[in-house]
Formats: structure tokens, sequence, C-alpha cells
């Protein structure tokens, strides 16, 4: 066990000492509503990427369960393996000429300093 999960293990501890049943209560709504936001967010975001890139649901969820299995099994060694065996259906360059490209990165990168009011970008 590392410091860092002996550290979790203690903080969990004093926070359970120190909350009633009132307090997870009054926050059940909103923990509730954040915990379903945490599941939903990836999974529309992965779901979504799949899509922009030409993979169909059923056959990316069926090999991403695969992969996983594979791994966990000991069935591929590491996940460079399984870069090896993956094939691409599709795939994206650009169209867009490198003094356009240049043009709308500065544009954007304006827009953020302007947003952000970070010097850094």
């Amino acid at each position: 066990m590392t410091f860092e999960e002996i550290g979790v293990i203690f903080l969990m501890f004093n926070v359970g000492l120190e909350v009633g049943l009132k307090d997870f209560i009054a926050i059940g709504k909103t923990a509730v509503f954040v915990g379903i936001l945490e599941v939903l967010i990836p999974l529309i975001m992965g779901l979504g990427t799949m899509l922009l890139l030409g993979h169909k649901i059923i056959e990316s969820t069926s090999l991403g369960a695969a992969y996983m299995a594979g791994l966990k099994s000991g069935f591929w060694e590491d996940s460079r393996e399984l870069e090896r065996i993956r094939s691409i259906e599709k795939e994206f360059t650009p169209s867009m000429d490198e003094d356009t490209r240049h043009s709308l990165l500065a544009g954007w990168r304006k827009a953020l300093r302007q947003a952000t009011l970070s010097p850094l970008l």
C-alpha cells in the first residue's frame, strides 16, 4: 500500500466521523446529479468521437470490451500490441492550406487570450 493510499483512507475515515446522515441527505440530490453527469458526459463524448471518426457504435463498444478483457487477462502483453493489430477504416487529412490554418490559429489564440486574460497563449 502506498503512502497516498494510506492518506486517502485516513481522509475518508475522518470525513466519515465528521459527516452525519443529515449532511448526506442535504447534499444527496446534488451528489446523485453530479454522479450521473460524471458517467454520462464521458460516455457521450466517447460516442461522439467514435461517430466522428467513422466507427460503428456496436462494433467499437464490443471491440473495446474485448481489448480490455484481453489486456486484463494477459492475452495481450500491453497496449502496444493492440496498436499493431488495429486497422484504420477512415483517415482524415487536412484540406486547409497552411496560411489559412496559421491565420485561423492566430485568431483562436487571440480569442483565448482575451477570454482568459492569459498572456501565455
